[in-house]
């Protein structure tokens, strides 16, 4: 059942995120990997220069559905 919270609101939090993906692209990245950071810290330092600019691509984009795949697999996988 913990598990089940902590999806619901991590997906949450990745939608919140994403809303301003459109109008800040920037900040949305950036999100992405403070967020991502916080939930795995062996990972979150060791690709951050590699995945900046692949989440950037992708909000600047608007591409939900793959930001969120790029995310699970950079934090989570």
């Amino acid at each position: 059942m913990l598990v089940n919270i902590k999806y619901i609101a991590m997906e949450k939090t990745l939608n919140i995120i994403l809303r301003s993906s459109k109008r800040s692209p920037e900040r949305c990245a950036r999100n992405l990997l403070e967020l991502g950071s916080g939930i795995n810290n062996t990972k979150g330092n060791i690709g951050k220069d590699t995945l900046y600019p692949l989440f950037l691509d992708l909000c600047k984009q608007n591409n939900k559905d793959e930001i969120k795949k790029l995310f699970y697999q950079s934090f989570i996988e």
